[in-house]
């Protein structure tokens, strides 16, 4: 998995070792979190742990801050530049939107 995105493609290009930090570059992908195929596995792990009571990832490039909302979770993005993105994980239906 890739840490940066390739502008033609839209998909991740450099590296993120870690699930933490694939759980966030697969999440910030326009359309859907799943789009790419290297972020399948990835998501999918995250919602199964969400659904059995665990708790979101970590990634240690990045500054991450959830909080439980009514059906899931809102998530921000703190980049090392002090840029943030926020976005709404719906645990019921899967479901992530940037807000």
């Amino acid at each position: 998995m890739r840490g940066r995105f390739d502008r033609r493609r839209g998909a991740p290009t450099g590296l993120a070792s870690d699930w933490g930090c694939q759980v966030v570059l697969c999440l910030a992908t326009p359309g859907s979190p799943t789009k790419y195929a290297e972020c399948v596995p990835p998501i999918t792990k995250l919602w199964n742990a969400l659904a059995m009571g665990g708790g979101f990832p970590s990634c240690t490039r990045v500054g991450i801050k959830t909080k439980s909302a009514k059906h899931g979770y809102t998530m921000t993005v703190t980049q090392p530049d002090g840029s943030t993105s926020r976005y709404s994980l719906d645990t019921r239906y899967q479901t992530v939107t940037q807000q």
